[in-house]
């Protein structure tokens, strides 16, 4: 309801409003998505402690396999000629791997029964892991680059690092300071869902803009549609394999199958080919719907 709610609010939106207003709207959408996922993280987080946020076995298998099929993709888009239809596919599907975990994970992961220090981990490995590996790969597919590795990984960090570090340190420094008021918000952590599914509407009328708007031509809009599906059902099957051994299957699938798209659309119009941005569009439906899938699943089970 959420997906559809999103989808809708955009239409009704540019039906409703002048041309003048819809800026306006799109500004105040853009305050106020980081200031959702923050306070969704912080509830999330209040439960965690960092001693709990250790490496653990699957996080290196997780990076390891995030890492090399990026750069696999990434190397076999050097044998097509650039701007070609299969080379944009490859890029998108480079791009669904380079992504690192989305900063929502943690509260669907939180729903689904699963504990959720080693994924929130995971999502800070996976971050770091994004921004070193983005100047090397642009550099690979760009020659001519004009920015170095150090403004490169700066860039990258400053857009994910503040929104997932600051919810986080500062829950763990009111654990010092005012343990009481954590605890009360640690023991309700039905706010971080219900902060997250408002995160979710905005995210979708953002995803459907995003595509209303995209001038990728049709064809390749499908291709790219079919890819990025492919490489979500992928990555949460395969996520779930490596945290079988740790029994940790929710947390690894989650974290190798649920993206930060917005930064996904970021990197591929900064960094990459603007003509596979609507790869982000795409996997945030693929994802989401996976994920209510899950919910749902997870709910039908409860007595």
């Amino acid at each position: 309801m959420a997906m559809l709610m999103g989808v809708l609010s955009y239409f009704i939106v540019r039906a409703a409003t002048p041309a003048s207003f819809r800026q306006e709207v799109i500004d105040a959408v853009q305050l106020i998505q980081p200031m959702l996922i923050g306070a969704m993280l912080f509830v999330a987080f209040s439960k965690l402690r960092l001693s709990a946020l250790r490496p653990r076995r699957w996080h290196a298998w997780g990076l390891i396999f995030q890492l090399s099929i990026a750069f696999a993709a990434c190397s076999a888009i050097r044998c097509f000629a650039p701007g070609s239809t299969t080379a944009l596919v490859l890029e998108s599907v480079m791009l669904t791997f380079l992504c690192p975990t989305a900063t929502a994970a943690v509260v669907v992961a939180g729903k689904l029964g699963a504990r959720t220090e080693s994924l929130a981990a995971y999502t800070v490995y996976s971050t770091l892991l994004s921004a070193a590996s983005v100047p090397l790969l642009s550099s690979m597919l760009d020659a001519d680059a004009a920015q170095s590795f150090a403004t490169t990984f700066f860039s990258v960090s400053l857009k994910v690092y503040p929104l997932l570090l600051i919810p986080l340190l500062l829950s763990q420094a009111l654990r010092i300071v005012c343990p009481r008021a954590v605890e009360y918000v640690a023991h309700r952590q039905h706010i971080a869902f219900q902060l997250w599914i408002v995160a979710l509407t905005l995210a979708i009328a953002t995803t459907a803009r995003s595509l209303y708007h995209s001038t990728t031509p049709l064809s390749l809009q499908i291709l790219i549609a079919f890819a990025t599906l492919s490489m979500c059902i992928i990555q949460f099957r395969v996520g779930r394999n490596i945290g079988l051994p740790s029994q940790q299957p929710i947390c690894a699938s989650q974290a190798l199958g649920q993206k930060n798209t917005v930064l996904l659309i970021w990197l591929s119009c900064t960094f990459f080919s603007p003509e596979v941005a609507t790869a982000g569009g795409f996997y945030s439906i693929w994802h989401n719907l996976y994920n209510s899938w899950q919910l749902g699943r997870a709910q039908g089970k409860k007595p």
